[in-house]
C-alpha cells in the first residue's frame, strides 16, 4: 500500500513539475545527468508530454474531420468567433515534383537545380 500511495506522490509531483515548465516557469529540475542520461523526472515528464501530444494531435484531426463532414453537408463555408476561424477548403488538386524520377533520369540536370539546406539538430521521441 506504501508503495502505491508513494507512486502516486511521485506522478503528482510530475504532473505539478510538467504544468510549471509548460507556464514557461523556471523549474530547476536536471532532465539529463552528470552520465548523460535521462534522470527519472526527464523519463517521465518526457513520456507524459509525448502521449498526451499524440493524443491532443489525434483528437484533433478527428475534430477537424467531424467539422468538414458537418460543413459539407450543411453547406456551411465558414465559422468566425472571438476564439476561431474555421473556413471550408474545397477539393482539389495540387501539383507535385517527382525528384526522384529526375534524378534517376537526367542526373545532370538535377544537380545544376538540386541546393541543400542545413537542418538543425533535433530529439526524436517514442512513446512506449
Amino acid at each position: 500500500m506504501r508503495s502505491i500511495i508513494s507512486e502516486t506522490q511521485k506522478m503528482l509531483e510530475y504532473n505539478g513539475i510538467m504544468d510549471a515548465y509548460l507556464n514557461g516557469e523556471d523549474t530547476d529540475i536536471e532532465w539529463v545527468n552528470e552520465e548523460g542520461n535521462l534522470t527519472e523526472a526527464g523519463m517521465v515528464v518526457l513520456s507524459i508530454m509525448a502521449s498526451t501530444e499524440e493524443k491532443v494531435k489525434a483528437g484533433y484531426k478527428r475534430m477537424k474531420a467531424d467539422i468538414l463532414n458537418a460543413m459539407e453537408q450543411n453547406n456551411i463555408k465558414g465559422f468566425d468567433s472571438d476564439y476561431v476561424r474555421v473556413t471550408y477548403v474545397a477539393p482539389t488538386e495540387r501539383e507535385q515534383f517527382d525528384k526522384t524520377k529526375l534524378r534517376d533520369e537526367n542526373q545532370e540536370l538535377y544537380d545544376k537545380y538540386v541546393s541543400f539546406t542545413p537542418v538543425s539538430a533535433s530529439v526524436r521521441v517514442k512513446v512506449k
